[in-house]
């Protein structure tokens, strides 16, 4: 067991590596996803006209009227225009700061719970080694302007909180930590909608302790837990049901396949993104969650006791298993697939596999030298196959990275929309604003570079038809941006075809993109 003043030590390195790291990855080129221009274009509109104000593409009439989206929640929108009010910066370098202050907090936050419980185990240096490379693969989402970096720093924040909450003797404390864990509950909420699964396994955890207190009636924790949390995400469903009448946040997708395959899709993609396994073995995931299963089923006893003993145990299972279960029913509802809905589970999971490792070395104490070396050994081998995993996600970061730098930059990030059509970044950059509607049948980065909207042109023609031809009279200059890997938009034919009666002037094309002037 290491000497308490190695252990400081080995926490002031482990953050000065890690600030170095993350120094590196922030001036790596940034990618913009299409879901991150929706949070970016969220944000400039808080910023310029000071209200959440996002919409979908789709134009009604003669364009004027868009559909507020409802598809993005809005917290990393809110926390980007901060970031830009704070500093004074665009969007983009908002996004750069944002995302170094939440890799620091998140980082800062696992390693708390990692000093706070394992300080004291013989682990402890195997611990920190998979502390430091663990967060490394939440890098992607970092510089894609994903929101699911700042999700998994209000999880991290989350443990940390509930572990307080469960550790705490005083009442007063118990109450703020509540109140501080719904009101993160919240925020998680309106940052990604897989915070509702979080909020079920902590509603869960609030139902068992009221169930097994001695007065069992609706306690002061209770309504601590659920009015923040009922605030801050009600508002938003509030707002969408204002504006859209419509609650849900996905369109229904029939899948045709029933609850066992989406549970062995659901598993399979938790092994592969939160275990490390390579994808190509994944059809032994429900083989290895039964056999994990078969060993809870054979130690029953001495992990109830276990669980017994500290209250935060349970509360890590019941969150990860509430968690796994909206994936479950999402998957199988609405077709979630993208692996990234996964890694959201991997702080949790991470974390109980080393409460599962310090409980198999507490239960093997007492056995003989030689089982005690053969489970040492097997703990050691975890241990490096998740350090392997870790390391696997850190140079495919750097190997991302430079061949980003290779693409179209716009104020050091990389629009994937101008990766073969680099002329039209410059060409956006240049146009007038005033006066001027510029409409595409691919409009997700472009209202970024425009500071405006860039409507979305219909895919029926006789739609397009009418809609070119009212707006036609309402703007000085009209311009086309058209990408030919939409079906309907691939010749020229196509596009007189479209434009029916309407004459216009070819300003520029290649083999990817064109862009149109519409005539007077």
């Amino acid at each position: 067991m290491l000497h308490t003043k190695w252990k400081f030590l080995l926490i002031a390195v482990s953050i000065f590596l890690w600030i170095l790291l993350s120094i590196y990855f922030i001036n790596a080129p940034q990618f913009v996803s299409s879901d991150g221009a929706q949070y970016l274009i969220g944000a400039q509109t808080i910023r310029t006209h000071g209200k959440y104000q996002t919409f979908n593409t789709l134009p009604q009439l003669v364009g004027t009227e868009r559909i507020p989206q409802y598809n993005w929640p809005p917290f990393y929108s809110f926390c980007l225009a901060a970031v830009m009010l704070i500093s004074g910066q665009d969007v983009f370098s908002a996004g750069k700061i944002l995302h170094f202050l939440c890799s620091l907090v998140f980082f800062l936050s696992w390693l708390s719970l990692v000093w706070s419980r394992f300080k004291n185990s013989p682990l402890i240096l195997s611990t920190f080694l998979l502390t430091m490379v663990f967060p490394l693969g939440f890098w992607f989402y970092y510089r894609g302007y994903y929101s699911e970096g700042l999700f998994v720093t209000l999880c991290a924040i989350l443990l940390n909180l509930c572990m307080y909450h469960t550790t705490t003797s005083r009442y007063k404390h118990k109450l703020m930590f509540v109140a501080a864990i719904s009101v993160t509950l919240g925020l998680m909420t309106i940052t990604r909608y897989a915070g509702l699964g979080f909020v079920l396994g902590l509603g869960v955890y609030m139902v068992w302790r009221i169930i097994t207190a001695k007065e069992k009636i609706l306690s002061l924790h209770t309504v601590l837990f659920i009015s923040p949390v009922s605030l801050i995400y009600g508002s938003w469903v509030i707002r969408n049901k204002l504006l859209l009448n419509n609650l849900s946040f996905q369109n229904k997708t029939d899948l045709g396949f029933g609850f066992i395959e989406a549970f062995i899709d659901c598993t399979n993609k938790v092994m592969i993104s939160v275990v490390g396994i390579p994808q190509r073995f994944e059809q032994y995931g429900v083989i290895l969650l039964l056999g994990l299963c078969i060993l809870l089923v054979i130690n029953w006893k001495p992990i109830k006791h276990f669980i017994a003993a500290d209250s935060f145990n349970l509360l890590l299972i019941l969150l990860s298993s509430c968690y796994f279960l909206m994936l479950l029913i999402v998957r199988k509802k609405y077709g979630f697939s993208p692996m990234r809905y996964y890694y959201l589970l991997q702080p949790m999971a991470v974390f109980l596999l080393l409460y599962g490792i310090r409980f198999f070395r507490h239960t093997d104490s007492s056995q003989p030298p030689v089982k005690r070396y053969i489970h040492n050994c097997i703990i050691y081998l975890i241990f490096g196959l998740m350090f392997l995993s870790g390391t696997r996600r850190t140079f495919s970061e750097i190997q991302t990275a430079s061949i980003l730098s290779n693409q179209s930059h716009y104020r050091g990030s990389y629009l994937p929309m101008f990766m073969h059509s680099g002329w039209l970044l410059n060409w956006l950059k240049s146009q007038p604003k005033d006066n001027s509607l510029y409409c595409s049948n691919f409009t997700k980065y472009a209202p970024l570079l425009l500071g405006g909207p860039c409507i979305q042109l219909f895919s029926k023609q006789e739609e397009n038809q009418r809609f070119l031809q009212l707006i036609s009279a309402k703007y000085e200059h009209i311009y086309l941006i058209l990408s030919k890997e939409k079906g309907q938009w691939k010749s020229r034919p196509d596009w007189d075809f479209y434009l029916n009666t309407l004459s216009y002037d070819i300003l520029n094309e290649d083999n990817s993109t064109i862009v149109v002037k519409l005539k007077k």
